[in-house]
């Protein structure tokens, strides 16, 4: 267990958070306790990730969850990206198209509503 800090999403690879600086406060200290409940892995996992992990809404909103729900989620964005990468590789389009499928709707499922940087489909 790493002690929580404003620096622990740096020794991951992550980003600052965006959201008005009274949002990015908030938001920072609940992104860094979770972080150091966490794995390493699933710490890189969020920190490399997708895009929300960088928005101080979706810590904000999803506060409540636990830091292994949120590591599991992490975790397999990351895996379904790999895979997805290696269908398409492989040349395995309809394959690829049900992975793609599977991480858009997990995605979508976890987006903070009305979210500016990300579009919910209604």
């Amino acid at each position: 267990m790493r002690t929580p800090g404003v620096l622990n999403y740096r020794l991951f690879g992550g980003r600052a958070l965006s959201g008005t600086p009274k949002q990015r406060k908030w938001a920072t200290v609940i992104r860094d306790n979770m972080l150091s409940r966490l794995s390493e892995n699933e710490a890189v996992a969020i920190c490399t990730g997708h895009p929300m992990f960088s928005v101080s809404r979706f810590w904000i909103e999803h506060r409540e969850k636990s830091a292994d729900t949120i590591g599991a989620l992490a975790v397999a964005l990351k895996t379904l990206i790999t895979e997805a990468a290696a269908l398409k590789s492989a040349g395995e389009n309809a394959q690829y198209e049900q992975v793609a499928k599977r991480y858009n709707l997990l995605v979508e499922e976890w987006v903070p509503e009305n979210c500016s940087l990300f579009t919910r489909k209604r």
